[in-house]
């Protein structure tokens, strides 16, 4: 769960404010829901935009898509817990709260050897060689016999429409090329992509915004 929190002086104020009015348990309930709602509608208009609550743009995928990133995450976004004196944004699904942490912080991943089985399962050694194995046999040096039986640079494409992934496996082991998947577990690194928060003078003014509603239905009331 994500503890919404406002800085000390926004604290104080909001406290003395409604302390000033006199608000009962349930009207401070309220109020913080009202702030917790903002939170979560700036949260996501922040995952829409791409950028934090900075202003700043998020680190591009390492594979230069455009397809928006962590649109999700947000949408799942909801008031976990409410009292008369703080309010608490998370995520039903623990899962989903891990990788939202991940990326707010810009945590790396453990991964380990058994989890890319179970998630990949077992590789189909038949199958052709992939475009990461065939770079990697280029990179390497891999050569193939010729036309003449001379040996020459094999191209990704022949790599690709001639090896299977078992017989690229074998070659790149061989021929003492490292990879991660001679690891038992590695990190993935997480570029930071925060989305929760917004700017301490937008908070200010939500805050003012929702005490001025509150006086006016005080004043209502009569």
């Amino acid at each position: 769960m994500i503890r919404i929190d406002i800085n000390d002086n926004s604290r104080l104020a909001l406290a003395a404010q409604m302390n000033a009015l006199g608000l009962p348990a349930p009207k401070r309930r309220r109020v913080l829901e009202k702030i917790g709602r903002h939170g979560i509608d700036r949260a996501r208009k922040n995952a829409r935009s791409q950028r934090s609550p900075d202003g700043r743009s998020w680190a591009p995928r390492k594979d230069r898509g455009r397809k928006k990133m962590i649109r999700k995450l947000p949408r799942l976004l909801s008031i976990k817990e409410q009292s008369s004196t703080h309010v608490t944004l998370g995520w039903k699904n623990q899962m989903t709260g891990h990788i939202a942490l991940r990326h707010e912080l810009g945590l790396s991943e453990e991964m380990t050897a058994s989890q890319v089985k179970r998630i990949r399962g077992t590789p189909d050694y038949s199958a052709p060689a992939t475009a990461k194995q065939a770079k990697a046999l280029v990179d390497i040096g891999f050569q193939r016999r010729g036309k003449k039986k001379k040996w020459i640079k094999a191209s990704r494409r022949w790599i690709q429409e001639n090896l299977t992934l078992g017989q690229a496996g074998i070659i790149l082991k061989t021929m003492g090329y490292i990879s991660t998947g001679g690891k038992k577990k590695w990190d993935i690194p997480t570029p930071q992509r925060r989305f929760l928060g917004e700017p301490q003078e937008y908070m200010q003014y939500e805050l003012d915004s929702i005490i001025r509603f509150i006086e006016q239905e005080q004043r209502k009331r009569g």
